[in-house]
């Protein structure tokens, strides 16, 4: 699984719009909520659907998310 971070402190829909022009499937939201409550939110970028994960099983969600086939 790659995986970058956004260096340039850009807002939260700049960053968006830059994950989807690099064509990503998925990005994931770390904010200070998620790190409190152990989760990730989950977005899946071509529906702009999301879904919290707990931190421990993203990558295992993340897996067999990439399984399923990209509509």
């Amino acid at each position: 699984i790659r995986a970058d971070l956004d260096h340039a402190e850009r807002s939260a829909k700049a960053q968006f719009r830059f994950a989807d022009r690099l064509g990503c499937r998925f990005t994931l939201v770390i904010g200070d909520e998620e790190l409190s409550a152990g989760t990730v939110l989950l977005r899946e970028m071509a529906r702009s659907t999301q879904q919290s994960v707990p931190a421990d099983a993203i990558i295992n969600t993340l897996r067999k998310a990439l399984e399923e086939p990209n509509e």
